[in-house]
């Protein structure tokens, strides 16, 4: 089957492979793992206590992921996160230099899968996938 006369499905599901073994290779080089990622990147924006770390980060959990304590514990361990005393976590200037040595690693990602696309075009790709989306969670509801 030539490329052009593959399916939807298949380059969703090849692309998403992609990004996701991408991004893997870029943080498992500095010994994280997608939650570590995200959650340094929450507590970049602003130190936050267990329960809003846990509600901000739930939706992206996976079966096998580990739990928010644990991902939490692997980074006070580290030094790369502390707790104040107000129970907040916070990144420390160790964890935001690892976090920024990762980030260049992770930030050559998004360049590499846009290579070669206008903004125009990605655009329009993002747009007519969420569109697609609306239409499917739309027909799946009873009328």
């Amino acid at each position: 089957m030539k490329p052009e006369e593959k399916p939807l499905g298949y380059w969703l599901r090849s692309l998403d492979r992609l990004i996701e073994n991408s991004f893997d290779e870029a943080l498992a080089s500095g010994g994280l793992s997608r939650r570590h990622w995200q959650l340094m990147d929450l507590l970049r924006a602003h130190p936050a206590h267990p329960t809003e770390i846990a509600e901000s980060m739930w939706p992206f959990w996976g079966e096998g992921d580990p739990g928010p304590d644990e991902v939490v514990l692997a980074l006070v361990r580290r030094g790369w996160a502390a707790h104040g005393q107000d129970g907040r976590l916070t990144l420390t200037l160790q964890g935001e230099t690892a976090r920024e040595e990762i980030g260049a690693r992770v930030e050559r990602i998004p360049r590499a899968l846009t290579a070669g696309i206008t903004t125009e075009e990605y655009g329009a790709v993002v747009d007519t996938l969420r569109r697609m989306a609306d239409n499917l969670a739309k027909a799946d509801r009873p009328a």
